[in-house]
């Protein structure tokens, strides 16, 4: 039961974390112009850093795998980390991604379940796809994702100045422990 009760309340947590503050301009950070499809939403992304609320406590190492599907604007979504430790117990929720803007694929709707939902919109991409940046339309979430678990203190620091940059409260982001390259 506990572990239903998890997954119902994982996507709860994914809805509602990330940096609160007050809307800039034209609220949330426009999304960027386009995505290749292919190499965005395929593979494993480790979340470096979120804003933290009381389901993701305790949460470290966490990933997000896509997983493309036969229908061309839908991509399977595979949520997960760990409790506490590296090798602590594994949390994990799963739903369908519906890519929001075919050809620009910017902007992404996750299903978890029939009532939960998730939209998202990539506000920063590295030009060689290794980390990206999510926000919400709201203004009320960011994350940041990159391919490798451990990335350099230096690339740690430009992210979060690019965050800054988009109006968000920095001092709220978790930096979650992360496995070994």
């Amino acid at each position: 039961m506990k572990q239903v009760i998890g997954l119902l309340v994982l996507p709860l947590a994914l809805a509602t974390s990330g940096c609160i503050t007050a809307p800039g301009p034209g609220g949330a950070p426009p999304p960027v112009p386009i995505v290749d499809k292919a190499q965005l939403y395929t593979g494993d992304w480790h979340e470096i850093a979120y804003r933290p609320n009381w389901v993701t406590q305790g949460c470290v190492a966490g990933v997000t795998r896509y997983t493309p599907k036969d229908k061309s604007n839908q991509v399977g979504v595979r949520d997960s980390c760990r409790d506490k430790t590296l090798d602590g117990k594994e949390k994990v929720v799963e739903g369908t991604g519906h890519i929001l803007d075919p050809g620009t694929n910017a902007r992404i709707r996750v299903d978890y379940f029939p009532l939960v939902s998730r939209e998202t919109w990539v506000a920063a991409l590295a030009p060689d796809y290794s980390w990206f940046i999510t926000v919400t339309p709201g203004f009320g979430e960011l994350n940041i994702f990159a391919r490798d678990p451990q990335i350099s203190p230096e690339l740690k620091a430009d992210l979060t100045a690019r965050a800054k940059a988009m109006g968000y409260d920095v001092s709220q982001l978790d930096f979650p422990l992360q496995p070994a390259r």
